[in-house]
């Protein structure tokens, strides 16, 4: 069902090796990746997910018919070539995916960029046009409009944005925040953002001095290439005031620059949240459990934008923030943010 090329050639060959991104397939175990064998940081990749997910469901069955020999039915599952389905078919078995809701929460909160690839084409799919990588750029780039979000500067080489070639302003990232935030169901929706310290691909973060006190109170997106960092999403200060804010730092300097460039950026979160002190609360007060996002009974009562660093100029992080109802800054100039593990990217890229 899927169109078009199953890789991107904007995909770095050290990401595909590596298995930080893999060929997209329209079905597939465990989001492309073999169950048992991978782990976050060293994803295990089959070499077709496709026939990958048909051995694994041929087993099942066999296991089944093996379980209730009682039950002669005379059927026994072999993997066959593949070829399309005859329209005289008989069904014998199906199994249903998660929801595409409940994959878009999954891939938030890892940060999956495989998942993302699938449900782009998915998108696409369901919008009527070709399940195409390309089809699906295009109406991510129309609902953006649609929704009358900024796209100056706003390049798009894939849907993950695992592709170095990708561009996307602090400005776009804010306003697509900020009109999350004013969707009915924006407290299902922003519930599913990793929250600082607590879950996802932060609930490692916010360790150092200058940001552990805002852990359980930001919940953001994050991104993560060899060249770039950014952080995105909502800081709750200790007056309950909701702020959108965006980070993205440019040109970090590689493999051993990413742990640092990662605490300026939570840092920065933590000054927005203004949570960069202990609290000053009573003895014994509970903290936060983090298990929802922070504030999310209400949309911001603010709008930032991290300043989007010039690439010939080395960012310190701070963010600003503006009032609800006033103009989101004019950094238009464009970053590179996605997701993917430093460790397994060759050091020439």
């Amino acid at each position: 069902i899927y169109t078009g090329s199953a890789t991107n050639p904007g995909w770095e060959p050290g990401d595909l090796e590596s298995g930080q991104i893999t060929p997209i397939n329209p079905i597939a175990l465990a989001s492309h990746t073999v169950p048992g064998q991978s782990t976050p940081d060293k994803p295990a990749r089959p070499q077709d997910a496709g026939v990958a997910a048909l051995e694994a469901f041929v087993k099942v069955l066999n296991k089944a018919s093996e379980e209730h020999a009682e039950v002669k039915s005379g059927y026994v599952f072999t993997v066959a070539d593949r070829r399309p389905c005859e329209a005289d078919a008989e069904q014998i078995a199906q199994i249903q995916s998660a929801s595409a809701l409940d994959q878009a929460f999954v891939m938030m909160l890892e940060s999956d960029n495989v998942l993302a690839e699938v449900l782009g084409r998915n998108m696409a799919i369901t919008a009527g046009r070709e399940g195409s990588a390309s089809e699906a750029q295009k109406l991510v780039r129309e609902k953006l409009q649609e929704a009358n979000i900024s796209v100056t500067g706003l390049v798009q080489a894939d849907v993950s944005g695992m592709s170095l070639q990708n561009r996307v302003t602090a400005r776009t990232l804010a306003q697509t925040l900020g009109a999350l935030a004013a969707h009915p169901k924006h407290d299902e929706l922003e519930r599913r953002f990793p929250v600082a310290g607590v879950s996802g691909t932060l609930k490692d973060r916010f360790s150092g001095e200058a940001n552990k006190y805002a852990r359980g109170h930001v919940a953001a997106k994050t991104g993560t290439l060899f060249t770039a960092i950014s952080l995105s999403g909502y800081a709750t200060r200790p007056d309950g005031t909701r702020l959108i804010f965006v980070s993205l730092l440019n040109d970090v300097g590689g493999a051993e620059a990413l742990p640092g460039a990662k605490d300026t950026v939570d840092s920065a979160a933590a000054i927005v949240a203004a949570r960069t002190e202990p609290p000053a609360t009573p003895a014994g007060t509970p903290a936060p459990s983090g298990s929802q996002v922070p504030g999310s009974s209400s949309s911001p009562d603010a709008t930032g934008s991290g300043s989007t660093p010039n690439p010939s100029q080395a960012p310190d992080g701070s963010p600003s923030a503006s009032p609800a109802g006033e103009n989101v800054p004019q950094e238009d100039a464009p970053s590179q943010a996605a997701e993917q593990n430093p460790a397994e990217v060759p050091s020439s890229q």
